[in-house]
């Protein structure tokens, strides 16, 4: 579950740095990636091994979450009575209607 979570956010990150042409995200995209694979070879003691490798996920999603325009966190706006009255949204501008 830890690495199929890792796989999706280390494809925002990669996409975000390939469209904005920043090679330093995109080296970082990897080495963390290879980091993620590297603490397999911690096995025989998993428990750090485990530990290192939810510690790895929590970073990389955050990472992939404000990469990808998100602001706070959308669960907890809720939470102590406050009502959600409206809905934020990110727009992308290179998107464009063809119209």
């Amino acid at each position: 579950m830890m690495q199929s979570c890792l796989h999706t956010c280390w494809s925002v990150l990669l996409f975000s740095a390939c469209d904005r042409t920043s090679w330093l995200r995109g080296v970082a995209v990897v080495l963390s990636h290879l980091l993620s694979c590297g603490l397999s070879f911690l096995n025989p003691n998993y428990s750090l091994s485990l530990l290192l490798q939810c510690v790895l996920v929590v970073a990389v999603v955050i990472w992939a979450w404000v990469e990808a325009g998100g602001r706070g966190c959308p669960g907890w706006r809720g939470i102590g009575g406050k009502p959600l009255d409206k809905v934020e949204a990110v727009q992308y501008s290179a998107l464009q209607s063809p119209l």
